[in-house]
């Protein structure tokens, strides 16, 4: 993936009826970080840079990581919504994602929270 494929399918996700908002934060020549907002102190933060490889989506409430997933040099880790602070390198936790797939997951979360 590179920054402009990164940017299209961050973008692309902000058409969904239950996001209200698409903001790109920073977008420079290597990274981009885009915030799709659900309503207020609700959003997701997506953070992509082609230079280190490094890829990191995050769901946050109230300023705090609820649930999220990293990759840092090909290798992936998921922070469970049950214990953000945890790194969980399971085979689900180690799965590659696209931008696509992690909204799934957040959609899915947000409805067992009652926060859709």
């Amino acid at each position: 993936m590179n920054i402009i494929e990164f940017h299209n399918q961050a973008k692309a996700e902000a058409s969904r009826k239950w996001i209200m908002g698409y903001r790109a934060l920073v977008l420079t020549k290597n990274t981009a970080k885009v915030r799709l907002s659900i309503r207020e102190n609700l959003y997701i933060d997506l953070y992509f840079n082609q230079r280190y490889g490094t890829t990191n989506y995050t769901l946050i409430l109230n300023g705090e990581r609820i649930y999220g997933r990293d990759c840092y040099g090909g290798n992936w880790h998921l922070h469970p919504y049950d214990d953000p602070s945890k790194h969980d390198m399971s085979e689900n936790g180690k799965k590659s994602l696209s931008i696509e797939e992690f909204v799934d997951e957040v959609e899915e979360i947000l409805a067992k929270m009652s926060l859709l």
